[in-house]
C-alpha cells in the first residue's frame, strides 16, 4: 500500500499527506513493503532527466522519517548513503531536498549509530560529489537533539574533523 502512494508522489502526485497518514495509522508495518527499495531506487537514479522524481524521493522519505521518528531508524538508516549523494546533485532542488532531509534522519539516529554515521560521512567526502554541509554540524554540534557531545563516543570525537572539542 505505501509503495504505491510513493509511486503516486514520485509520479508528480502530491500524496505527501496520504503517506503521513499511513504512516500514523500503521506505523512502522507500513514499510513492510518495498516502500525503502522503491525510493533507494529513485534516489539512487542517474538520470539528469529524472530530477523531479529524485526530489520526489527525497520527500517521501523525509515525510517517512519525520513521522516515524526513531521507531523508523533501523529502516530509514539504510538510505543515509543515498541522501548523501543528493548532496553533490546536479540539479539545484534535488541538493535542496537533500539539505532538508538530511537533519531529519540524524535527528533520529540514537547515539550508538554514530559507528555507523561517521564512516559514511567520511567516505562520501573521498567522492567527487560535494560534502553534506548541513548534516556535518548538526551531527557534531552540541545543540544536536538527541546526542549530545558528552554523550558520543570518544572514537568519533578522534575521528570526527568537524567536531568543535578538537
Amino acid at each position: 500500500m505505501a509503495s504505491a502512494i510513493v509511486q503516486k508522489i514520485i509520479g508528480g502526485e502530491d500524496a505527501v499527506g496520504e503517506l503521513t497518514a499511513l504512516l500514523k495509522s500503521k506505523g512502522v508495518q507500513t514499510l513492510a513493503d518495498d516502500t525503502l527499495e522503491v525510493l533507494q531506487t529513485q534516489m539512487e537514479d542517474g538520470n539528469k532527466k529524472k530530477a523531479d522524481q529524485r526530489k520526489a524521493a527525497l520527500t517521501a522519505f523525509s515525510a517517512i522519517c519525520e513521522e516515524l521518528g526513531q521507531v523508523g531508524e533501523p529502516f530509514t538508516s539504510k538510505l543515509i548513503a543515498s541522501v548523501l549523494k543528493l548532496y553533490g546533485d546536479k540539479e539545484k532542488s534535488v541538493r535542496e531536498a537533500a539539505e532538508e532531509c538530511g537533519p531529519k534522519i540524524v535527528s533520529n539516529l540514537p547515539g550508538y549509530a554514530v559507528k555507523v554515521v561517521v564512516p559514511l560521512l567520511l567516505q562520501s567526502m573521498t567522492t567527487p560529489a560535494r560534502p553534506p554541509p548541513s548534516l556535518v554540524p548538526s551531527a557534531c554540534s552540541p545543540r544536536w537533539p538527541r546526542t549530545p557531545l558528552s554523550r558520543c563516543p570518544s572514537a568519533c570525537l578522534k575521528s570526527c574533523p568537524w567536531c568543535p572539542t578538537l
